[in-house]
């Protein structure tokens, strides 16, 4: 995702088209949905889900149901294991009783190979070209996928469709979304009782920029026109990582999913946003549902740092390793160790299911990362190194790593399918690209 550079410095990246009104979108969702999303805005969010599932989500506390999506393919399952090995861990620490369930939200035409050991919730691909296949034995998995996450959005909303008619499906009154390249280092701590008055909480990215001057008039033209508020209203985040009430989830999604649809009819904004469009449609959705959105960034996040951009983990409970993190040697700038999640594209990885190495012991001279200008690495700098490779290594260790199929078997939660007709209702309430 983002960056942890200061605020002022944005790289264009913004957002298109005029949201529908409450009207047209109630048009375009299916009838229950529409109901409910006007209870929700009364705030009646247990009797609109009691009446169309048997009962509701829970409401109240401060426990937390942790929840990604996944293509399902060898780079993300590799990651999510790692991941999913991490949460299990934080569990055990102090606070961690918190964290109530995970689920992976699998946006594939089939089960794979991680749905009947880490709790799954498959719904059905938007672009089923995106499962993806092994080129060749040992060659790179390859997708006719356009860009990485056209299938997450889609999948989210169905899995929030799935929760009206089955409250059962979240566990917790806070929903924690997050990504496969995400480590748990320590237990989340929800931003206050479900019942309070606290925002939801989220980070702040940097490059999500909607005031850039490239995209403002198109932003205010078409996606969000000045009767909706100041452009400040959008917050400048992303879907990941955002620890928010169930209900809030419920009204966000259909709405995110909307508008992402509408940027995909702007190729302007489809090449200027690239992949991160879906980090600005998730925040225009937020904005124009005036849903409340705390921002914590750079070392004052409590939810994630960004390595290599941070100095050291300061109050943050996870890491998000987007970014490939080097070690050079100062002799000759020579690579002595990286973290680079792009090396994970074959199916080879999930038969072996290797630990990642660790840096060299830190050492004076040491210089950090890519390009001709090559900083000192600083001794913090190492230490956060060193704690995302261990965290990861015992992330795999917590699972079993490549023996995860007999340490995750026994007793695991049957994966679930959201069924077709399911599906497809929430496919057409969010018609288009998602």
């Amino acid at each position: 995702m983002g960056s942890t550079a200061d605020h002022r410095e944005a790289p264009p990246h913004a957002a298109v088209r005029r949201p529908p009104s409450r009207q047209e979108l109630g048009s375009r969702l299916p009838w229950a949905l529409t109901v409910v999303l006007a209870q929700l805005h009364s705030g009646a969010a247990g009797t609109a889900a009691a009446s169309h599932g048997g009962g509701s989500w829970p409401t109240t506390g401060d426990t937390i149901h942790t929840i990604l999506a996944s293509n399902g393919g060898p780079y993300i399952n590799y990651q999510t294991l790692a991941l999913y090995g991490s949460w299990r861990r934080v569990r055990r620490m102090p606070g961690g009783e918190k964290m109530v369930a995970f689920t992976r939200i699998l946006h594939r035409t089939a089960h794979d190979e991680l749905s009947a050991f880490v709790p799954t919730v498959k719904v059905q691909p938007k672009h089923p070209e995106c499962d993806g296949r092994e080129a060749e034995p040992g060659r790179r998995w390859v997708t006719e996928c356009k860009w990485p996450p056209a299938n997450r959005i889609n999948a989210t909303a169905q899995f929030f469709q799935a929760v009206l008619a089955d409250p059962s499906l979240v566990k917790a009154p806070y929903l924690y979304y997050i990504e496969p390249d995400f480590l748990l280092v320590k237990p989340v701590v929800a931003p206050g009782p479900a019942e309070g008055a606290a925002p939801a909480l989220g980070f702040f990215y940097p490059n999500v920029f909607p005031e850039y001057p490239q995209w403002k008039d198109l932003i205010t033209r078409k996606l969000f026109p000045p009767g909706l508020g100041p452009l400040s209203a959008v917050p400048r985040s992303g879907p990941a990582p955002v620890v928010m009430r169930v209900a809030d989830w419920v009204r966000a999604a259909p709405r995110w999913v909307d508008i992402a649809d509408q940027m995909e009819t702007e190729p302007e904004l489809v090449k200027g946003l690239d992949w991160v469009r879906d980090m600005y449609s998730f925040c225009i959705a937020m904005a124009v549902e005036r849903i409340p959105l705390r921002l914590e960034g750079g070392m004052r996040s409590t939810l994630i740092v960004l390595p290599p951009a941070a100095n050291g983990l300061g109050s943050a409970t996870g890491l998000h390793y987007t970014y490939a993190s080097r070690i050079r040697w100062a002799a000759n700038a020579s690579l002595a160790w990286q973290f680079e999640k792009r090396a994970w594209t074959r199916q080879r990885i999930m038969e072996e299911v290797p630990p990642v190495p660790l840096p060299p012991p830190w050492q004076p001279g040491l210089l950090i990362g890519p390009g001709d200008n090559k900083p000192p690495l600083s001794k913090e700098q190492h230490e956060l190194f060193t704690l995302l490779a261990e965290t990861f290594n015992r992330g795999l260790e917590e699972v079993g790593g490549k023996n995860f199929r007999e340490v995750l078997g026994p007793g695991a939660e049957p994966a679930r399918e959201i069924p077709a007709p399911a599906a497809a209702a929430a496919a057409a309430a969010t018609s288009g690209v998602g």
